[in-house]
């Protein structure tokens, strides 16, 4: 599990300072003439646009960390016990995206994706788009 987690937030870094990067080289290349480098990117602070992606980022990596986690005890209960475990998506944020909401409540195989692809609440596999803000959950049960 270090394994995963190290790998996961080295990956998870890259793609954070690719944003931010990408956010900046946005904010000068839409630079009006008086403006200095400092106005242009300072700006994005004082919107809040990359201030306020740390709490995102946050709640992101948490839903990441936390649903890895409980898929891999899930999986391991399911290896020691011989008995077949489900997982169930829950969207418990109280204004989900509509596809995570869609979602809630769904179960499958332990080992089974969810009708989005992902494994759990945070897969990377889902991208910025599914992972960015997330605050869905994961239930385990043994059958």
């Amino acid at each position: 599990m270090e394994a995963w987690i190290a790998t996961d937030a080295k990956d998870s870094a890259r793609k954070i300072n690719r944003t931010t990067s990408d956010r900046i080289d946005a904010a000068i290349a839409d630079m009006e003439d008086e403006d200095s480098l400092e106005d242009a990117v300072g700006r994005l602070f004082d919107e809040g646009t990359l201030a306020n992606r740390a709490d995102e980022v946050a709640v992101s990596r948490m839903a990441t960390v936390v649903g890895f986690a409980t898929l891999v005890a899930g999986q391991q209960v399911a290896v020691e016990r011989e008995v077949r475990v489900v997982k169930t998506w829950n969207a418990s944020s109280s204004n989900p995206r509509s596809s995570h909401a869609q979602m809630d409540g769904e179960t499958v195989g332990i080992d089974e994706l969810f009708s989005n692809g992902m494994n759990a609440p945070g897969d990377p596999a889902g991208g910025a788009d599914e992972v960015a803000g997330c605050m869905c959950g994961l239930t385990i049960t043994v059958e």
